[in-house]
């Protein structure tokens, strides 16, 4: 079974423009040797253009479209190729350009956020606390959690890759010890966007089921990246109704009321040593750097290149 022939005829050819849309058809004529060749083998021919491929006269149309129709008798086809500059394709999908959109998002933390302009930062030696580890005040108390709505930007990243799923699909979402958002540790740029470390977070990475384009199996990833300038620590006033004993730094005291010894009915503010602070206020108040997140490599992804 095989292809005879395959000529391009001048009948049947179209071209009109859309705005900034310009769209043109060829159209071939291929003879096979016998009734058993189908559309699969007269596609197939390399002298058929194929999907992705470029127009001979418009660099920035590429072809989106193949048909082939059985039109004379069981064994001469006419091929009408389509092409297109509204989307360029290549003739292997795992070479079509990255794509990238972005869109607003607010989340609901269960955070008490420390939004500046006053008050002192208390960050532990390592400036990050371990996946994990629980949120506590200066003088080792649990926070209770505060739920708040915090806006910031997402970027979706999209593009191809082979039907075997890449491991980071699964590794960049949430890390396998704790389950945490996963942060880049490096200065990456993505979409012309300079994001310092710790501040694009991995969201999502949803994968599309299997397609196919020039007998070329793909999938679609579409990779959903936070960003937040400031990074996405978590500052939390330095708060609670216990000290710690000045004589033992293992031990707690109940913070009592200055004359009449009773206990506060509210938290009192903590001076980020685990005492309590001395002139509590606006301007005084401590605020304690948290940091319950896992960094890695996220360039990983396409899209994202190391600055």
């Amino acid at each position: 079974m095989a292809v005879i022939s395959v000529n391009q005829i001048w009948q049947g050819r179209v071209g009109d423009s859309d705005k900034n849309v310009r769209r043109h058809s060829r159209v071939f004529h291929v003879r096979t040797d016998t009734k058993a060749n189908d559309d699969t083998v007269v596609k197939s021919h390399p002298l058929v253009p194929k999907v992705g491929a470029q127009h001979p006269n418009d660099p920035k149309a590429f072809v989106v479209r193949v048909s082939a129709d059985n039109f004379a008798g069981a064994y001469l086809w006419q091929v009408t190729v389509t092409y297109s500059t509204e989307k360029e394709f290549a003739s292997n999908p795992l070479n079509d350009p990255v794509r990238f959109s972005w869109n607003d998002e607010i989340v609901t933390e269960a955070t008490l956020l420390h939004t500046g302009g006053t008050g002192v930062h208390i960050i532990d030696t390592a400036g990050t606390t371990a996946p994990g580890e629980i949120q506590a005040n200066s003088a080792g108390d649990a926070y209770e959690p505060i739920d708040g709505e915090f806006p910031h930007k997402v970027v979706t990243i999209r593009y191809y890759v082979t039907d075997l799923l890449p491991d980071y699909v699964f590794d960049l979402v949430a890390d396998p010890t704790f389950g945490r958002f996963v942060l880049n540790s490096t200065d990456v740029i993505i979409d012309g966007k300079l994001m310092f470390a710790s501040e694009a977070r991995v969201e999502g990475i949803p994968v599309g089921e299997v397609q196919d384009r020039n007998d070329i199996n793909y999938r679609e990833v579409s990779a959903q990246i936070g960003f937040k300038p400031k990074g996405w620590k978590i500052e939390r006033l330095d708060e609670g109704f216990r000290k710690k004993n000045a004589g033992d730094n293992e031990k707690r005291d109940l913070v009592l009321n200055d004359g009449d010894g009773t206990e506060p009915k509210k938290p009192v503010m903590l001076d980020g040593a685990g005492g309590v602070l001395a002139n509590p206020g606006l301007a005084t108040a401590v605020f304690n750097t948290f940091f319950p997140w896992t960094e890695a490599d996220i360039t990983v992804i396409n899209g994202v290149n190391l600055a």
